[in-house]
């Protein structure tokens, strides 16, 4: 177990805490799913079998499942060492209910590391629900970060480009791009997710207590179309370059060509001049070099 809180109120619980039964208050339990333990002790506990199949599964697609008396997700989320690393995204599998809400994962995640600090910092005591809104809006606030740095570092890129500083630009524009592409994915499937869980709410839960996720799910709708913006960026700088270097080489070819059109007469000359042949013009004139140097040089 990697943190346990009792919710109400806010009160941290042992990490080898293995039972909470005794604890009358809701409860988050944070479980890492490399531990054989935590998986047998999942196999073992009291959830609905729905339930024990999400958390202990090992497929990564993202979704919602209805788990009554609970919910179920699986949700995408970025590793708390995220460095524009395409192996950066991974997944949080999420179980909530009026009692408790369980969440595993492989590694370790950067909004639920969020969450366990602001917990921590400024405890407040609430419900499974409110919990689970907090972490969304943790994972919003992660995501928002990400494409704040990208947006600046296109900022820097448009800069060196529009001073004509290309080199190695393109690849790394491209690079972000297929980041932003993944990241917009992920954004998009977890709001189909909140989507879902909206749509098909367990009955314990009112419309007021879910009122909270239609909220978060129009910020992640926000934040694919910045990620859509700051993209669609990228892509314009990357036709820019791709516009530049073809005007270089447009320029270079044509100086070549008329370069190669000047050197043409010359090469002729020389190329006539140069067979070892009889009979060559001017071969046994004692002038016959200068009047060859005159003749190239008029060409």
């Amino acid at each position: 177990m990697v943190c346990a809180f009792q919710l109400e109120p806010v009160e941290v619980l042992p990490d080898s805490f293995p039972e909470h039964a005794a604890h009358t208050g809701p409860l988050w339990l944070h479980l890492n799913l490399v531990d054989g333990r935590v998986r047998r002790w999942l196999a073992d506990s009291d959830l609905p079998s729905p339930a024990k199949e999400l958390l202990l599964e090992d497929d990564p697609q993202i979704r919602a499942d209805d788990c009554e008396p609970g919910f179920g997700f699986v949700l995408g989320d970025l590793h708390h060492d995220f460095d524009d690393d395409p192996d950066g995204f991974g997944v949080l599998r999420v179980y909530v209910d009026q009692r408790r809400i369980i969440t595993a994962r492989l590694r370790p995640i950067k909004s639920v590391e969020l969450l366990h600090r602001r917990l921590r910092m400024q405890p407040e005591p609430g419900t499974t629900l409110d919990l689970l809104h907090s972490l969304l809006q943790c994972y919003e606030e992660v995501v928002a970060e990400v494409i704040s740095r990208f947006a600046d570092a296109v900022d820097d890129a448009e800069d060196e480009i529009l001073a004509g500083h290309l080199a190695g630009k393109g690849s790394s524009l491209g690079r972000r791009r297929r980041l932003l592409a993944r990241l917009r994915r992920q954004v998009h499937a977890n709001r189909a997710a909140v989507g879902q869980m909206l749509a098909a709410r367990p009955d314990a839960w009112s419309s007021e207590d879910v009122e909270p996720s239609r909220a978060c799910r129009e910020r992640m709708q926000a934040l694919a179309q910045d990620i859509e913006l700051v993209s669609d960026r990228a892509r314009l700088l990357q036709e820019e370059i791709a516009a530049r270097q073809n005007e270089a080489t447009n320029r270079n070819l044509y100086l070549l060509s008329t370069l190669t059109t000047a050197l043409l007469p010359i090469t002729l000359v020389t190329g006539i001049f140069g067979m070892n042949l009889t009979d060559l013009p001017f071969a046994n004139s004692r002038h016959g070099f200068a009047i060859v140097v005159v003749l190239m040089s008029l060409g």
